[in-house]
């Protein structure tokens, strides 16, 4: 690969990470609008602010990778793993909260019919690996990297640290049947 290819597959992920972020952004601003209509956004059952929150983290999780990806030294296969990853989440998790509030289920419980319950499991177990895969590997190329900010390296640092904190806790209460966070 020529140094030119080298540097278009490079950009092709952040260009993808800006276009799926701007999807969960204007998902958040459209339930945070509903939101401020709500009587007691604070105690009804199918609050809005799941969504709204879990949107908001799709949009600036995708953001702030698009433009860390490019300062981190990654190989290919990297770059596709944390693209990957933060694609699928800000994706599904957007998508399925969403879909849940709009049906009329309450966002933080899972369904009441066993195949329904699994199949939300698995799915959430799925994603949290794959974002927790995402993070390990986003985690060793900002180490990896000489030469970054050191403002960048500490935000990285502590981005990617937070990011695998919150994945292992929550396939950690999966795991043990706790309530999905």
């Amino acid at each position: 690969m020529t140094g030119d290819e080298h540097v278009a597959s490079a950009s092709r992920w952040p260009a993808l990470l800006w276009a799926t972020g701007a999807v969960p952004l204007v998902a958040a601003a459209l339930h945070a609008v509903v939101l401020t209509g709500v009587a007691d956004p604070w105690v009804e059952a199918l609050s809005v602010r799941r969504p709204t929150a879990q949107a908001g983290t799709g949009w600036l999780l995708a953001w702030a990778t698009a433009l860390l990806l490019p300062r981190v030294c990654t190989r290919a296969w990297e770059r596709h793993v944390i693209g990957g990853g933060v694609v699928l989440f800000a994706v599904v998790e957007t998508t399925v909260t969403g879909l849940r509030l709009w049906r009329g289920l309450p966002t933080r419980t899972y369904l009441d019919r066993p195949p329904d319950e699994a199949l939300l499991q698995a799915g959430a177990v799925g994603v949290g690996a794959v974002l927790l895969m995402s993070g390990i590997v986003l985690l060793v190329a900002t180490v990896r990297t000489r030469g970054l900010p050191l403002g960048a390296r500490a935000g990285a640092l502590a981005g990617a640290g937070l990011l695998l904190a919150g994945c292992a806790l929550g396939l950690l209460t999966m795991a043990t049947g706790g309530a999905p966070s």
